[in-house]
């Protein structure tokens, strides 16, 4: 069954972005979802992980609306807001919460974290650090040409082509009910923000930042699925060029998307992380 949300907040920012929160025992953990999705994405890893949870919707996502302003899907901006969220939920609970991203998620959370976000910990689920200058201009190029295919009068063709990439495809695996609701709030995605989104926060906007996870003052986690080689590879090298001990690897079942596909078993993962 699913557990009821048991309160909802709303920030006092000016995108009046939606915070959900399953509370329960501390610590505190915020949960920052990925491209596509919204806070709710994690009601299923909420049913087996009873601690203090905050998931807010990034703007453009979920329950917050759209804003006309491109500047405001720059990727600078999602990491400002998500550490305005960071400190909403320090005030509200009186210590540093964890941080937990995935995917575009991960790279917001990673770039607030080094810039000073009061977290106890951060675990990365299957995001990229950053990529280097020379790979930049082809990536940005590649998001730039997917944000124009984008039907403005609809999402619906795109997130069809979306969720069937390989890379995605896995997604299947989560449990049906939740995989039910998921889907229907893709559905409601806007088109202005998804484009915006690709063009203005996706890999390519941001710097790259794997340097600065050696110089991390807190714990640091990068956890992959089994099914997702890309990404497995990644971490494994990242893992590797990291000196001793800054880093602790995770291999969980499921492909990019653990949280939707392995979501009881990313629960004990962060339940022993946070409060072993």
């Amino acid at each position: 069954m699913i557990s009821a949300l048991r309160s909802v907040e709303s920030l006092d920012t000016d995108q009046r972005e939606r915070l959900w929160h399953w509370p329960g025992a501390t610590p505190a953990i915020v949960l920052v979802h990925g491209f596509t999705g919204d806070g709710l994405d994690f009601e299923e890893l909420a049913e087996h992980l009873p601690l203090d949870l905050w998931a807010p919707d990034l703007l453009g996502c979920g329950e917050t609306p759209a804003s006309a302003d491109a500047t405001d899907y720059d990727f600078t901006r999602y990491a400002a807001r998500l550490t305005a969220v960071v400190r909403r939920v320090e005030r509200a609970t009186g210590s540093p919460p964890w941080l937990v991203g995935y995917s575009m998620g991960g790279r917001i959370a990673l770039a607030a974290a080094v810039d000073g976000a009061p977290i106890a910990g951060l675990v990365l689920v299957g995001a990229q650090p950053g990529l280097p200058v020379s790979a930049r201009a082809a990536r940005l190029a590649s998001d730039l040409a997917l944000a124009a295919s984008i039907d403005p009068e609809s999402s619906a063709a795109f997130l069809a082509r979306w969720q069937a990439l390989p890379l995605l495809v896995t997604q299947s695996a989560q449990t049906t009910l939740f995989q039910q609701r998921r889907l229907a709030r893709r559905a409601r995605n806007s088109s202005f923000a998804l484009a915006n989104i690709l063009s203005r926060a996706g890999p390519a906007a941001m710097p790259d930042l794997s340097g600065s996870l050696a110089g991390l003052s807190v714990p640091l986690h990068l956890v992959t699925g089994e099914m997702d080689p890309k990404f497995s590879a990644s971490y494994d090298q990242l893992d590797r060029e990291l000196p001793p001990g800054v880093a602790v690897r995770h291999r969980l079942p499921g492909g990019h998307a653990v949280h939707l596909e392995a979501a009881e078993a990313l629960a004990r993962l962060l339940r022993g992380i946070a409060s072993p």
